[in-house]
Order: C-alpha cells, then sequence, then structure tokens
C-alpha cells in the first residue's frame, strides 16, 4: 500500500521545563501559525495528514505515502530537559472509540479538517452524546504573528510572513536556501527552497531544510491582511536522529498505521437518521500462502476496501466507514456506512481577488455594510447568522464586509471580477451532496454485483474480490425490524393476573425470553416478565386486559427493573383504516358483539380452531368495546380500496404473513413449484405461499418483481446455502407454534381432498396445488368484486344482526 519514509511535519508539541517542573506546555501548528494553551480537558486534536508530500532519499521503485484525509492520531506530551528530549505520557485522541477516551473525560472538543471539502468540523460532545457540530471554511490562514515582531517561536516577520533570514538566524545556519521548485501543498501553490548543512545546530549533523513559501501572487488571508511569499511548511531531515522529536525545529513522525486503524468518528456532522450500514463480503482469490492476514495487512485491506467504496459510490472519502476486517474460512467481512450531509452548518465558496465591484445590479441587493472589520471571519459569521444573505464581500484595506440578499432573477445575477486585495465569499446552504445517498447506495451495490468479478484488491500475496454486499439498515423492509418483541406490548404490572408461570433459569436478553415465550410447548404463553438487573425471565400462562383503545399504547413504561409483555395479535394483521370488507363478502360467518377490545379480536381471529380466519372487521363507537366480524377471505380478495365500503369508526384488519417468514439474502438451487411474473410484491408471495400446504419456501426479486415458489420437499434451506443475487431473497417459514397449526391444518385439508379424489401422487399435487392457487388468485380477484358490485346494489344487512357461527367444513375455502 506504501512505502518509503513516514516522515512528515503535522503539528509540534513543546514543553518548557526549569527544575524538572512543567513552565509551559503549547502546539505549534506549521500550517496555520496557531499558538495554543495545553488544556487537559480538551483534546486539540490535529487532522492534517500529509498528502503527497515530497520525501527526500526515495528511490524510484517506491511509492509517496497513501493516507486518508481525515484520520486519528496519537499525541505524545514530550518533556525537555537539557540536551535530551523524551516522552513523559501519550494521550489517546482516537474520539470515535468511546470505550477509551469519554470513560476519562466528561467533555471533549474535536477539531476534525476535511481538505476535500475546505471545511473543518467542530464537534462538542457532553458525557458521552454529541450535543452539537458545527462546520467552518478552513481557506482561511489565521495567524498570531505581527508585523516586525519576535513570535514565541523566535522567527521574526516582516511584511506579514517569516523571512528565509529568520529561519536561518534561528536554526544558526550559514549560507544561501538553493530554489528547488514547485510544490503544492494543501491547495496552496508554492515555492520550494532548500539548504543543506554538516553541521547542524553546531554538533556535526547532516541535515536538509525545506521551505515552502506561498507563490507571489497567490495572496494569504490573515488578521493582518493579505501578503504573499508566506512561509507555509518547513521540514527538517537529518541523519541518525531518533525517530520522535518534540520540538520547535525537529521533525515529528507520523504513525501511518495507527491513523487506519481508526479514523475520526464525524458522523455528528452528518445526518445520522439518513445513514446507509451494509455489510460487505470479499472472496480470496488465486491465495499464494494458506498464512491467516496480519494485523497490518487487515488494516491496509480496509483503508484500501474504503477508498474503493468511495470510488465507486461517487461518496468522498470522510463520508466512508469500513469497520474491523474479520477472516473466515477465506471469505473476508466488513461492516460498514455510508453518511449523508445534514442541512446544519455552513460553508463558503471562497472566491481571493474577487467581488461583484461596482455593479448597479450589487446596491439592490445590498442587505448590510459594515465598516471597521478586522477579519474575514467576522465577516463570513454576520453572513451565516442571518438566513437572508447569499454572498458577502470583504475588502481588507478598508476594513469592509457587505452582505447581499439573494438574486429574484436572472438580470440581478452578477459575475465576479477582479478586485484585489478584496474576496468574495458564496454562502452554500449546509454541505447538500453531490449525489442522493440512495442513488449512491444503489450505484454501489449495482456495480459490485454486476462487477464483482473485476472489483479486486491486492494486499502483499492476496488478492481479494467483492462476493456480496447488503443493506442491513433498509426501512423500506419490514423484515429487517422483525424481532420477537414485536410479537409483544410492554404493559403495566397489574395488568397482569398470573395462573400458570414458567422461570427460566439462565440469564437472557429481553428478545431471548419473547422468543421463548412464542415457541413455548408446556402451556401457551401469553405474557412474560423480564427483569434487567439479574436478566431473568418468566413466561405466563394467563394475563386479564385492561380495556383499551382501538391502538394499544406501545409507548407505557415501567418504572421499575422489571417489565412485563404481553401477546398483541394485532401484531399478525394489516390495518386497513375506515374500510370495512362486510359488504364485499360472502365468508362472514361469525359477529361477535361485545368483544372488550380490538386485541381480543385479532386474538380470536388467530386461535380460531374450526374457522380459518384471514381477515376482521371491527366497530367501536367508543374506542372500547364493538363488535368483531371475522372472515375466511382475506382483504387481497376483496379488492379494497381507501373510501369503499367506509362505514364510521370501523377498521378492516387482514392478515400480514410478511410475520411468518425469516428473509435471508440471495437464493437457492431447489427447484420451483410454481414461477410468477409481476408477482406484485414480496407480501402478495407470502400471502399466496401461505395459503398453500405445499409451500413454506418462495423467493422473491425486486427487479423482475418475480416470485418463485420452491419445491422444499428434500429440506429447507439454510442461510448458508444461499447465493448471492442482486435484490434477490429468499423467504422461509417460520417454525413458531401458530404458523406450523396452521400449515398443518393445511396440510390435513389437502389430504382429506387427495383421499375423496382418488389420490394423486404427492408431487402432481404440489404442482397442481400451487398453479391452481395462482390460476385462482387472479380469477378470484374478478368474481368478488362482481359480488361486491352487486351486493351494493342490492340490499344492505343490518350491522346490528348477529350471525351464528357455522361449520364451515361443508364450504369451499380459498
Amino acid at each position: 500500500m506504501y512505502t518509503g519514509s513516514k516522515n512528515a511535519l503535522l503539528r509540534i508539541s513543546v514543553d518548557t521545563f526549569e527544575d524538572d517542573k512543567l513552565q509551559e506546555h503549547f502546539f505549534l501548528d506549521f500550517l496555520n501559525f496557531e499558538k495554543m494553551q495545553y488544556n487537559p480537558n480538551i483534546f486539540q486534536a490535529d487532522l492534517e495528514p500529509p498528502l503527497g508530500l515530497p520525501c527526500l532519499g526515495m528511490k524510484q521503485d517506491m511509492k509517496q505515502p497513501q493516507v486518508p484525509t481525515s484520520a486519528s492520531l496519537r499525541r505524545e506530551t514530550v518533556s525537555i530537559y537539557g540536551d535530551d528530549t523524551y516522552i513523559a505520557e501519550t494521550e489517546s485522541v482516537v474520539i470515535d472509540t468511546e470505550k477509551e477516551v469519554l470513560q476519562r473525560q466528561n467533555s471533549i472538543a474535536t477539531s476534525i479538517r476535511d481538505f476535500n471539502h475546505g471545511a473543518t468540523y467542530l464537534i462538542l460532545r457532553l458525557k458521552g452524546r454529541y450535543t452539537s457540530c458545527l462546520t467552518k471554511p478552513i481557506n482561511i490562514i489565521q495567524t498570531l504573528f505581527y508585523n516586525n515582531d519576535m513570535t514565541s517561536s523566535g522567527f521574526t516577520t516582516q511584511d506579514h510572513y517569516v523571512s528565509m533570514d529568520s529561519v536561518s538566524d534561528y536554526l544558526l545556519l550559514s549560507g544561501n536556501f538553493t530554489f528547488s521548485g514547485e510544490y503544492e501543498y494543501r491547495g496552496i501553490p508554492c515555492e520550494v527552497f532548500t539548504h543543506v548543512t554538516n553541521n547542524f545546530e553546531g554538533k556535526r549533523r547532516k541535515a536538509s531544510i525545506l521551505l515552502y513559501f506561498s507563490k507571489p501572487g497567490f495572496l494569504i488571508i490573515d488578521h493582518n491582511g493579505f501578503s504573499d511569499k508566506k512561509l507555509v511548511k518547513m521540514e527538517i531531515r537529518q541523519e541518525g536522529a531518533p525517530q520522535i522529536f518534540h520540538n520547535v525545529y525537529k521533525l515529528n513522525e507520523f504513525d501511518f498505521d495507527e491513523a487506519l486503524t481508526a479514523p475520526f468518528d464525524i458522523s455528528p456532522c452528518f445526518d445520522v437518521d439518513s445513514r446507509i450500514e451494509f455489510k460487505l463480503e470479499l472472496e480470496e482469490h488465486d491465495r499464494i500462502t494458506s498464512a491467516a492476514m496480519t494485523a497490518n495487512e487487515r488494516r491496509a485491506l480496509e483503508h484500501d476496501v474504503r477508498n474503493l467504496i468511495a470510488q465507486l459510490c461517487g461518496l468522498d472519502f470522510v463520508r466512508v466507514n469500513v469497520g474491523t476486517a474479520v477472516e473466515r474460512r477465506g471469505t473476508v467481512t466488513l461492516t460498514g456506512k455510508l453518511f449523508a450531509r445534514p442541512d446544519s452548518g455552513f460553508h463558503f465558496e471562497h472566491s481571493v481577488g474577487k467581488s461583484f465591484g461596482k455593479d448597479k445590479r450589487a446596491t439592490g441587493r445590498v442587505l448590510s455594510l459594515t465598516r471597521h472589520v478586522s477579519n474575514i471571519e467576522f465577516c463570513a459569521e454576520q453572513a451565516v447568522l442571518d438566513s437572508n444573505v447569499t454572498d458577502a464581500d470583504y475588502c481588507q484595506a478598508a476594513e469592509l464586509c457587505i452582505l447581499y440578499r439573494a438574486a429574484t432573477s436572472d438580470q440581478e445575477r452578477i459575475a465576479l471580477v477582479d478586485d484585489d486585495p478584496c474576496s468574495h465569499l458564496t454562502k452554500i446552504r449546509g454541505f447538500e451532496d453531490l449525489i442522493p445517498l440512495s442513488t449512491a447506495w444503489d450505484t454501489l451495490e449495482k456495480k459490485i454485483y454486476e462487477d464483482k468479478r473485476s472489483i479486486k484488491l491486492t494486499v502483499k500475496d492476496k488478492t481479494f474480490k467483492f462476493s456480496s454486499i447488503k443493506r442491513i439498515n433498509d426501512p423500506n423492509a419490514k423484515l429487517h425490524r422483525l424481532s420477537p418483541l414485536n410479537s409483544f406490548r410492554k404493559t403495566a404490572h397489574d395488568e397482569v393476573t398470573t395462573q400458570k408461570s414458567q422461570m427460566i433459569s439462565r440469564k437472557m436478553n429481553a428478545k431471548e425470553c419473547a422468543a421463548r415465550c412464542l415457541n413455548n410447548l408446556v402451556f401457551p404463553c401469553e405474557a412474560f416478565s423480564y427483569c434487567k438487573d439479574m436478566s431473568s425471565c418468566e413466561l405466563h400462562g394467563s394475563f386479564l386486559r385492561k380495556d383499551t383503545k382501538d391502538e394499544p399504547d406501545i409507548g407505557y413504561t415501567v418504572t421499575t427493573n422489571c417489565e412485563t409483555y404481553v401477546r398483541s395479535y394485532l401484531h399478525n394483521f394489516e390495518r386497513h383504516s375506515g374500510t370495512v370488507a362486510r359488504m364485499a363478502s360472502t365468508s362472514s360467518d361469525a359477529e361477535l358483539t361485545d368483544i372488550n377490545n380490538i386485541e381480543n379480536c385479532a386474538q380470536l381471529c388467530m386461535e380460531s380452531e374450526n374457522f380459518q380466519c384471514e381477515s376482521f372487521d371491527f366497530c367501536s363507537p367508543d374506542g372500547l368495546k364493538g363488535n368483531c366480524l371475522m372472515y375466511k377471505h382475506h382483504a387481497r380478495d376483496f379488492t379494497l380500496k381507501d373510501g369503499e365500503n367506509t362505514e364510521l369508526n370501523c377498521s378492516h384488519y387482514s392478515r400480514n404473513y410478511f410475520w411468518d417468514y425469516t428473509k435471508t439474502y440471495g437464493v437457492t438451487g431447489l427447484p420451483a413449484l410454481a414461477t410468477v411474473r409481476g408477482a406484485g410484491g414480496a407480501e402478495t408471495c407470502a400471502y399466496v405461499c401461505s395459503s398453500s400446504a405445499d409451500c413454506d419456501t418462495f423467493q422473491y426479486c425486486e427487479t423482475d418483481d418475480v416470485c418463485r415458489y420452491l419445491d422444499t420437499s428434500s429440506g429447507k434451506p439454510s442461510p448458508l446455502d444461499m447465493l448471492p443475487n442482486f435484490r434477490c431473497y429468499t423467504f422461509i417459514q417460520k417454525e413458531t407454534p401458530d404458523v406450523v397449526n396452521r400449515h398443518n391444518n393445511l396440510a390435513f385439508k389437502k389430504q382429506e381432498a387427495s383421499e375423496s379424489a382418488g389420490g394423486y401422487s404427492a408431487g402432481a399435487m404440489a404442482g397442481l396445488a400451487i398453479a391452481m392457487l395462482v390460476l385462482g388468485f387472479g380469477i378470484c380477484f374478478a368474481g368478488l368484486y362482481a359480488w361486491t358490485f352487486y351486493k351494493k346494489h342490492t340490499t344492505a344487512d343490518s350491522w346490528d344482526s348477529t350471525l351464528k357461527m357455522e361449520d364451515p367444513s361443508s364450504e369451499a375455502q380459498f
């Protein structure tokens, strides 16, 4: 990945001691020339890794260092005693690992520079929580140097810049500097001057001193105004020097390996709610050795993957986060995140030596004119505080700040003109994305699945190719949020009356406790209690509910460390608000009056043994007790639409078969019982599969809307059997008691029908059943719609009449 020298001047940390006592501690940044007093409660994190700096003595076969534009560093507190320099202690500035840093500091302020976008992120954290993120432009170099004054570093300045003579005097150099060419340092075109000495510091040491001065004509702004030929970087390299020096004229070594280990977490400056989390798998290709990756190889791979993902999806490097690479059986797995920029913060496009000039159209857009403004930062700050401001001109010589409103028409748009020494600031709203995050993800996903054979990475003797990538926080995929707790709602302790109970001996979390309740075979589990302190779980067989309204209050919070959850059967249904199916159905065999609440109605529908309940209507004038009407048909058979068959204070609920399946990524090689194109979504596939005794697994591909109902007579597939396929998923029916009982009932009815029909082979019956089910699914829509139309125009049954439960065995069921 990188070879050659790692020496690069970043920021110098200086301790001054007298009689073994620390007198002063400060940092000196050679780009900004800022002296900052040391504060042990604040991490002043420097984020200025070198971008392709020249390395003396580099051979032709050696490459320039490749480092991220945002990285974490380690800072040593250095003591200077006489001629000796030693490290007193080390402080970590890896802010993204809260376990290391935030436990030691109650308050942390982190300043991060992003040179890709010319912005500084100032993240303020309080007691481990992100409190705010402020973004500012960094194309202004600030300095504490004043004209003809001795600085704290020992350099003298003239005309607002450090001179070569000043450097020579301070470093005790004799002789001239030689012009070595031009070099662009962090966006600043520089002229490089070199001096080589054999008697550095009078100690007969060979050293090379490189000075980077901004080119004449390229103005740099500081508090003292505009100037060129400013020293923005100094490098000193000497033979036989220790690896780390921390004083004003020796090198500070930058540890690239440490930087790659834990890049700064700048998620507070991004829209966390819009982030995309993913899981990436790489396959080892043409591996020469069987040895596992070393720690350095893993870090190099993580860094290269992060770079490649940013390149593939079109995002800048700092918006891509990649976690630790895990190697297992020839496969490497990484998790990562893509971040979007929030609308907060501000940024300026800075045009040096430009302004609106004396254009008459500019006069009409002026909002304010402020005199005696000593620096451009104050002008930028005023522009930020006024939301109506879109542009600003700052003229240092006249100490003038002019704020402009937005142009209301094309006639008011003004082109910038040369105006030295003024600067124009164009305010950009936040950091708007060049491309939407969703587009970046779609691009990344397609490229990996379509071009994965050509996407390869090499780390030493190991080559990796992209195998698959999947999103793990897709808000549009309901099954991503599936949890055993979804089948329960938190409630008050006094709402539960226990008759049967079972205490689980081993410790577990709340999700595991919920799963034990759902799968309990000792008795029908209707509730459970979970205590956080002891991680204890107790299952309950029956309970007494209070009267609740149409929708249960799932936000109830128990004040103790123990929480009680009761079964929520409504979780298994999808609501059609303000719509009833009674007018559209011929399968209403049961109407129950004076039901306590909607949960009781859902429970009756789920637990009906002799009546295959697919949906129900619930009407309640007061939101408490009401009427419950159950159906053998699903809402998909009724072709319900919002506004049709409406009735006041009523809603229709149909089974949501999504909850009966576990979603896995990829496809299997199992044969298909039937294939349907234009399936109508995975929800429809789940409904069709759950309505057949021969189906317990199906595959669905989003791109073509294709559903394949699989033949699992040889056994259900496992997640290990899946082959990656672009936006194709396999849905496997769960083994919970509710789902198993339903499937067994369907199988029993199928067997009865087969015996009465003379008996066909299992394979023939399975294929025929699925095919007829798919065909009948479409025909049923037309037939039931016609019946609905007829019923609407003939007679409307009285809702108050009570129907008796009939034996449905003599009726044909869908």
